[in-house]
């Protein structure tokens, strides 16, 4: 039982580092910045239990503070990036995403059930700058992100479908006071098969409030988020709040969903503790 704790502990913070990492603050427009730079950090979060959820959780958690800077592998304020093609207008990326585990037994809705193991998603993003100032400090971008889905589990990465989550994003570097500000909004969608990894109900796990579900892929609600972050010194810091409404989605129906809306946020600060002597010139 020790050992399946720690297991599942390992798994929640790996999760939680592929969310925490792309909301660190990218450095402000300089000449020359180190080629990486590494530390650590704490995040507190506020999250529900899964979309639709009616039960959330506070969360601790510490992760890694990692930036890169090469010419084609990026990891900076927008999570880790493999540039594969980039212009003036358009630049096309690898883009990753998370999720936490949820344990049944701390679920109403789920009682009963397996639980949702962490799950990591990876893929390409086509980003779209429609606008940028000439000092590059104000932005407006469409990012088009496809990412497949895996759970992690004991035995490795179980395919569970796939994520489009289309958005619409403005960004004003060093707005004011030193901090950066984004403000970001879009639809979401997903396959059947995530959705029904989510919130499927097979007929075994069925009971007389919780029916027998079978998900549908399709429109999964949609979301609005604001971002903050600083640097200053060795030190990174950002906050976040998000919103998201699931009127419309088509896995509206499953027993498993409680509530229409959500409020998410958290904070965190991070520390650098070791960079190289090589310096690149900033990122756009």
């Amino acid at each position: 039982m020790r050992a399946r704790a720690d297991a599942g502990g390992r798994r929640r913070w790996l999760a939680a580092c592929a969310a925490c990492v792309g909301l660190l603050p990218a450095a402000a427009d300089a000449e020359e910045l180190p080629l990486w730079e590494i530390g650590l950090g704490v995040a507190g979060l506020y999250l529900p239990d899964y979309r639709g959820a009616d039960q959330a959780r506070g969360y601790a958690l510490p992760f890694p503070v990692v930036f890169y800077r090469g010419e084609r592998v990026r990891a900076d304020r927008d999570g880790l990036r493999g540039r594969l093609f980039d212009s003036d207008r358009i630049e096309l990326d690898l883009s990753l995403g998370g999720a936490l585990p949820v344990r049944s037994e701390r679920s109403d809705a789920r009682r009963g059930m397996p639980a949702l193991d962490p799950v990591l998603e990876l893929g390409p993003s086509l980003v779209v700058r429609l606008a940028r100032s000439e000092d590059r400090r104000r932005a407006v971008e469409l990012r088009l992100p496809v990412r497949a889905a895996y759970a992690v589990d004991g035995g490795g990465l179980r395919g569970v479908g796939a994520v489009f989550a289309p958005q619409l994003r403005a960004s004003w570097r060093e707005a004011a006071w030193g901090w950066s500000v984004g403000a970001s909004t879009g639809p979401m969608y997903a396959s059947r098969a995530f959705h029904q990894y989510v919130y499927g109900v097979e007929p075994a796990y069925a009971t007389p409030d919780r029916p027998a579900y079978r998900a549908r892929g399709g429109y999964a609600g949609a979301h609005f988020t604001l971002t903050a972050d600083r640097r200053r010194g060795a030190l990174r810091l950002f906050a976040f709040v998000r919103t998201e409404a699931l009127s419309g989605a088509v896995y509206a129906a499953s027993p498993l969903v409680r509530r229409s809306t959500h409020v998410l946020a958290g904070f965190g600060v991070g520390a650098v503790l070791a960079e190289s002597s090589r310096r690149v010139p900033a990122a756009d």
